[in-house]
């Protein structure tokens, strides 16, 4: 659930493999975003396989201005700087992360196959 934080502002997601607790490798990464208003946005990522497991939802913003939506507490979450939206995300995440207990707003919905 986000702010775009105007019109002209982009925003992208991707899902990392869990990695002893902290976010690992990059899975797979969607589209750059670019829709206005708050509120929940969709971009439909690429078909991936996944196994049962633990995984990160990651999201990226274009400009400073804009804003995620959290809990402060009750949550897991890392903080990495790096312009995702217009360079793609990072192959595997850096382990210097800056921790947060917040619990951010955001969900991914998988559909096996058959």
């Amino acid at each position: 659930y986000i702010n775009p934080g105007g019109g002209g502002k982009d925003y992208r997601f991707a899902l990392y493999a869990d990695n002893a607790g902290e976010p690992g490798n990059l899975i797979v990464e969607t589209a750059v975003g670019n829709e206005g208003g708050t509120g929940w946005k969709t971009i439909t990522v690429t078909p991936t396989s996944l196994t049962a497991g633990t995984y990160w939802l990651a999201l990226s913003f274009s400009h400073n201005t804009q804003k995620y939506y959290y809990e402060s507490s009750g949550g897991v979450t890392r903080h990495e700087r790096h312009p995702a939206v217009s360079n793609g995300f990072i192959a595997t995440w850096p382990g210097s992360t800056t921790p947060y207990s917040h619990k951010i707003s955001i969900y991914g919905t998988y559909t096996p196959s058959n």
